[in-house]
This record gives C-alpha cells, structure tokens and sequence, in this order.
C-alpha cells in the first residue's frame, strides 16, 4: 500500500514534472521536439492511471487502443484546451483519456 501513495505523490509532484507545453512541445514538431520522449510520457503515465484514485475510476481503455491512438488523443486536447496546459502532464494526459474513454 505503501508504494502505491508513492506513485501517487510521484504523480502529482512538481519536482521533476513537465507540464502540458512541454508535453506538447514534444509531442509535435515544437523545438524539443522528441516522439521517443512524447510516447515515454503517456505511456508512462497510463500506466499509472489505475494507481491513481482521482483517475482510475474515470479512465477506460477499450480493449486494442494503441499507444500512438492515446498520443494522438492527449495531442488533441492539448491543443483544444490551451488554458489547461501549464498544468502538470501527468495529470492532463488522465484526462485527456478520460474524455475519449470515459468509464461506463
């Protein structure tokens, strides 16, 4: 259980965090531009999504959703929502899914 309230403070920590310009930066052919490092964000932070008790109920990935499906999803609502983006990145990317593949 322990572990699991670390990846949680991990998630929502503004130490080392990026935030939604940056993800977007890099996620799109911005200067730091990177889609290794873009697919390393989402990937990793969908792989926190059930850990994380504010997100894990809300988001849910269909059955055969690819990666470069959910990078497309959190691009697209980086780019609708730019009021949002000096949010953290993690966050943001829960969202993002969660709008696309709300729960039932």
């Amino acid at each position: 259980m322990r572990w699991i309230a670390m990846i949680v403070a991990i998630w929502a920590s503004p130490s080392g965090a990026q935030d939604g310009n940056f993800l977007l930066d890099i996620c799109t052919k911005g200067a730091t531009y990177s889609p290794d490092m873009c697919a390393g964000f989402v990937g990793g932070a969908t792989g926190l999504i059930p850990y994380a008790p504010q997100f894990s109920s809300t988001v849910c990935l269909p059955t055969g959703v690819t990666y470069p499906q959910m990078t497309d999803v959190v691009i697209a609502y980086l780019q609708d929502n730019p009021a949002q983006r000096h949010n953290f990145a993690s966050p943001l990317i829960a969202i993002a899914l969660g709008e696309a593949f709300p729960c039932k």
